[in-house]
C-alpha cells in the first residue's frame, strides 16, 4: 500500500518519514547518555572523563545554581596548557580571571574545569529544543558549530548532538531520502568541495607548535606532509590528539614532532583494539559525497583530506619549525569549521622558543621527516580538505 503524503512528511519520525528535513533532534538523542562534568572538578579529571567516555566535549553543571555553564573540550584543554606554558598570545591573558588561572596551575593547585570551560571560545554552550527540525540543525552545523545540547523545557539535557551524530543517522537512512540521496551521488569536484585551501605542517614540526598554530588559527586539525615541496599526505594533527599526551601525563610528547605524535597514537589505538589503523583518511575530487559520509560515518572521523595531482588550490604549509615564520594566510572556505574566515594572530610567533625535556625515549626521537618509509605512506599532494562542516553546509535546504 503506497505511503500517503501526509504520513511521509510527519515530523520526528526516524523510520518512516522522507522528508528528512522534518526529523526533529530529539529522535536522534533518543537513549542517549549524557556525560557531564561538576564544576568544581580538577581539569586534569575532567579531561580523563572526555578520554575515558570516548567523546571529545562535555556540559558543565554547577550543582550550586542548578545551571549548566559551558562546555569543555579538548580545545580547552590546549588552550589552557599554552596559557601555562605562556605560549599563548598576551591579548589572551588580559583578564583577571585568566591570570589568577595561571597563578593557581604555576603553583600546581588543582583548578576547577569552570575555570577552563569555554576558554578557547571557539564551541560555547549551544542549546535548541527537542523539537528542533534537522534542516535547522544542519544550517547551524554549516556555519562551523560542532555541537549542541538539546534541552527540554525544566532544563534537562535530553542528549547532546553533534556533527558526527548527524553524519552517522543521514548515513544509515540514506535510502529513505531520495531528493538527499540523489545529491550525494554527486562528487566532489562537482560540488566544489575538491580544492579547498589547507593549512599543512612538515612533519619534523614540534607537537606543540602544531597544537599553538591550530588554536591560532581557529582550524581543528592539520595535514602532516613529508616536505614542503610536493606536500605529500602522511597523516594529520588534530586538536583530539591531545588526549594521547593527558591520558598518561606523557608530557614529554608536547616536544616530539607531528610525525612521533601519529606513530604514538597509532599504536596507542593498535593496542586498544588489537588493529591496526590508518593514519590518514584521504580521498579524491572524483570521490561522492556519499562516500564521503560513509567514510566519516565508520572511521567517527571528522575531515577527509584531498589528495591529487595539480591543482589551482592555495596550499600554507605552516613552518613551525622556523623561529622567524611569518604568520599564515587567512583561512578559505572549508578549512575553519570553528570559526569560519578566520586568520592567524599576526602578533604571535608559531615557534618562538621551546623549553621542556632535553631528551626523549629513543623511539620518540625522529631528526628529520625525509625518507619516511612504511607505514607512513605518502597518499599524494593535499589540495583540500573536505570536513563535516562543508558536507552539512552543501545539504543545507535553500530558503527558497
Amino acid at each position: 500500500m503506497p505511503q500517503s503524503p501526509t504520513h511521509a512528511h510527519r515530523p520526528g519520525l526516524s523510520t518512516d518519514t522522507l522528508d528528512w528535513t522534518l526529523v526533529q533532534a530529539q529522535q536522534l538523542v533518543k537513549h542517549q547518555q549524557v556525560i557531564q562534568i561538576e564544576a568544581t572538578t580538577p581539569i586534569e579529571e575532567a579531561c580523563m572523563v572526555l578520554i575515558e567516555n570516548g567523546i571529545s566535549s562535555a556540559p558543565i553543571y554547577d550543582p550550586a545554581t542548578h545551571t549548566y555553564v559551558g562546555m569543555f573540550d579538548y580545545r580547552d584543554i590546549i588552550s589552557f596548557l599554552l596559557l601555562v606554558l605562556d605560549r599563548s598570545p598576551s591579548e589572551t591573558r588580559a583578564s583577571l580571571e585568566i591570570k589568577s588561572l595561571i597563578r593557581n596551575a604555576s603553583l600546581l593547585r588543582q583548578v576547577p574545569v569552570q575555570m577552563a570551560a569555554d576558554l578557547s571560545t571557539q564551541n560555547p554552550f549551544y542549546a535548541i529544543v527537542p523539537e528542533t527540525t534537522l534542516s535547522h540543525v544542519v544550517a547551524i552545523f554549516g556555519y562551523g558549530t560542532h555541537r549542541m545540547a538539546v534541552v527540554d523545557e525544566r532544563g534537562h539535557i535530553e542528549g547532546i548532538l553533534s556533527q558526527s551524530t548527524v553524519n552517522q543517522y543521514l548515513h544509515q537512512n540514506l535510502e529513505k531520502f531520495p531528493q538527499l540521496h540523489q545529491l550525494t551521488l554527486r562528487s566532489l569536484q562537482d560540488l566544489k568541495l575538491a580544492e579547498t585551501s589547507v593549512y599543512t605542517v612538515p612533519a619534523n614540526s614540534l607537537v606543540l607548535d602544531a597544537m599553538k598554530a591550530m588554536v591560532d588559527l581557529s582550524v581543528t586539525s592539520l595535514a602532516v606532509v613529508d616536505n614542503e615541496e610536493n606536500a605529500g599526505l602522511l597523516g594529520n594533527i588534530s586538536l583530539t590528539d591531545i588526549k594521547y599526551i593527558m591520558k598518561k601525563r606523557r608530557h614529554e610528547l608536547l616536544w616530539a614532532t607531528c610525525l612521533d605524535l601519529i606513530r604514538h597514537a597509532r599504536l596507542e589505538q593498535g593496542l586498544e583494539d588489537g588493529q591496526d589503523r590508518a593514519t590518514v583518511f584521504s580521498v579524491t575530487p572524483s570521490t561522492t559525497l556519499q562516500h564521503c559520509i560513509a567514510l566519516l560515518a565508520a572511521t567517527r572521523a571528522h575531515r577527509l583530506w584531498v589528495t591529487g595531482g595539480h591543482s589551482n588550490s592555495a596550499t600554507t604549509t605552516i613552518s613551525v619549525a622556523q623561529p622567524t615564520a611569518p604568520a599564515a594566510s587567512p583561512v578559505k572556505r572549508g578549512l575553519s569549521p570553528l570559526n569560519p574566515g578566520s586568520g592567524s594572530d599576526s602578533k604571535s610567533n608559531l615557534s618562538g622558543t621551546t623549553s621542556g625535556p632535553s631528551s626523549l625515549p629513543s623511539h620518540m626521537r625522529h631528526p628529520s621527516s625525509g625518507g619516511v618509509t612504511a607505514p607512513f605512506i605518502n597518499s599524494g599532494r593535499v589540495i583540500g580538505v573536505v570536513s563535516l562542516t562543508d558536507i552539512l553546509r552543501v545539504i543545507t535546504p535553500s530558503d527558497d
